[in-house]
């Protein structure tokens, strides 16, 4: 049995509550519950391991979204996406995007864990647009997403924000 998908997602949760360089290898290591030559013979370094997490949480990510999305087009389909990060902001679990907090993280741009983060946003822009959500409207949703998951992590779950988010849709389909 390959137990690195399960490695990849404990690792993920741990890395989301603390942060990719506050977490150190021991705390991997008790998380993983295994020991570190073990945590080294899956990872070569705790820098893979991260740039492993993104792409497990990139394929994870998308996944929901896909499903949350799968039955809608168009305005359906933003509306969709609104009801997604809602409902996501609300797990309690939600600890911000890994993508927004890798990207702070590893500010250089050059860097693979910023590289990874930034095709994850490509990549929800692009699912958003097989929807059939064309432009303008389709960087207006994503922005606002955006906006949303860094109001969300920083003020808590604020339901009032969602409403504003469908009102300014609304507005901006008129």
């Amino acid at each position: 049995m390959d137990k690195k998908p399960l490695f990849l997602q404990q690792a993920w949760q741990l890395f989301n509550r603390v942060g990719f360089h506050a977490t150190s290898i021991e705390e991997l290591r008790e998380q993983l519950g295994i020991t570190k030559k073990t945590l080294y013979r899956y990872f070569e370094s705790k820098e893979q391991l991260i740039i492993e997490v993104l792409q497990y949480r990139d394929d994870v990510f998308l996944q929901q979204m896909q499903q949350a999305l799968s039955t809608h087009t168009g305005q359906s389909a933003i509306l969709a996406y609104l009801d997604f990060i809602e409902h996501w902001v609300q797990q309690t679990d939600f600890c911000g995007c890994s993508f927004i907090n890798a990207s702070a993280e590893y500010s250089q741009h050059e860097s693979e864990q910023h590289q990874i983060a930034k095709t994850h946003k490509a990549h929800v822009k692009a699912l958003l647009a097989k929807h059939d959500i064309a432009e303008p409207q389709l960087t207006q949703i994503f922005l606002l997403g955006e906006g949303l998951i860094v109001q969300n992590q920083v003020s808590g779950y604020q339901a009032r924000d969602f409403e504003v988010a469908r009102q300014m849709m609304d507005a901006l389909r008129s």
